[in-house]
């Protein structure tokens, strides 16, 4: 009855917590995705996986697993933003 799938999120979503959309059977769901959060890991979404004809109803859950997306190509802005921020790193 549970469902899995799988959303990317830029590395500083993951760093500062964002809300991502996740499409779900029952529609389009927010999840709050929290500050400091690592690549794969699962956050539930309660009540939104497959319904159960069987036992009284409910439904199962949704599983979401977050996977960061690095980006193959960078800007010379954003090269040199991410080289002073690993400055601040190893300080």
């Amino acid at each position: 009855r549970n469902i899995l799938s799988r959303t990317a999120i830029s590395y500083p979503h993951a760093v500062l917590g964002a809300k991502v959309k996740v499409e779900t059977l029952w529609g389009e769901e927010t999840l709050s995705v929290p500050a400091g959060t690592q690549p794969g890991e699962v956050f539930r979404l309660r009540g939104k996986g497959i319904k159960n004809i069987h036992r009284g109803g409910g439904r199962g859950d949704h599983l979401v697993e977050v996977t960061v997306d690095v980006p193959s190509k960078l800007s010379g802005k954003q090269k040199r933003a991410l080289e002073s921020f690993a400055e601040l790193l190893d300080a």
